[in-house]
């Protein structure tokens, strides 16, 4: 029985994994926000709105721009950080 239960949870913890999915409020300038939807698509708050699909590798997002510009974010637990070292958190 004991077994049972540490397989159940270890299948449990490698399966449990936080969505990245939601808001992301930049520690820069509260005005300046990510949504990242469930559906791939995401919509980056600047002084203007860009909008466009992401993608997920690792510990990485990869926001996709219609140019053809790619901007990486690394995934630290509840936050992404770009690459000039901002901090976004989630909200």
């Amino acid at each position: 029985m004991k077994n049972i239960m540490i397989v159940l949870f270890l299948v449990c913890v490698s399966g449990c994994t936080m969505p990245i999915h939601g808001t992301y409020i930049s520690s820069d300038n509260e005005t300046q926000s990510l949504e990242l939807g469930s559906d791939g698509m995401y919509v980056l708050h600047l002084n203007q709105s860009y909008t466009g699909q992401y993608h997920i590798s690792n510990d990485r997002v990869y926001l996709s721009y219609p140019m053809g510009y790619t901007v990486t974010l690394q995934i630290v637990g509840n936050q992404l950080i770009d690459q000039n070292g901002t901090i976004w958190e989630k909200s």
